[in-house]
């Protein structure tokens, strides 16, 4: 089974990246976050860590456990804090 989900995220400078992603099988949305943060700290692009993200799947804060189906959209998202 094959799942194929849009992933958007910020890069290092503020860029939003787009990808269309197929998965050979079912994903989280922690394990899909935690795959695409690695991929991209190899290649310094990527301005936030994996303590400090939030998850959209289809327009609602999703937790790291929740499966992904095929034609979802996720977000990445950097957590904002401030005083």
């Amino acid at each position: 089974m094959t799942v194929n989900v849009t992933l958007r995220y910020l890069s290092k400078e503020q860029v939003t990246i787009k990808k269309e992603i197929t998965l050979e099988s079912s994903c989280t949305a922690g394990e899909l976050s935690a795959r695409i943060i690695h991929e991209e700290e190899e290649k310094e692009g990527i301005r936030f860590s994996g303590a400090n993200i939030a998850m959209v799947v289809n327009g609602r804060l999703a937790a790291p456990e929740q499966s992904l189906k095929d034609g979802d959209e996720m977000l990445i998202l950097p957590v904002a804090a401030g005083g």
